[in-house]
């Protein structure tokens, strides 16, 4: 599990986790505060984006969780994550 802080700068998984090459599917979950999101390249924002709420949980495939950029709507957040690898 790898548990990623989300601040006023724009992280990714990919920063601080290695997935396993056998890896599919990624869960997550967005902790304490709702998160910009984008899987296009672009840099999130107020106005480039999609909002994940906090409290709710994702299912990506691999490759969408390696293009997705975060950013903080409000206040820092923490995304936990993790890999299902056959």
């Amino acid at each position: 599990m790898k548990m990623l802080d989300v601040s006023d700068s724009v992280v990714q998984l990919t920063d601080s986790y290695t997935f396993d090459s056998r890896t599919k599917y990624i869960t997550l979950d967005v902790q304490d505060n709702d998160v910009y999101v984008t899987y296009t390249g672009e840099t999130p924002s107020a106005t480039v984006g999609h909002i994940l709420y906090a409290g709710n949980s994702y299912t990506w495939s691999v490759a969408t969780a390696r293009n997705a950029k975060f950013i903080r709507v409000g206040g820092d957040a923490v995304i936990a994550a993790s890999q299902f690898a056959e």
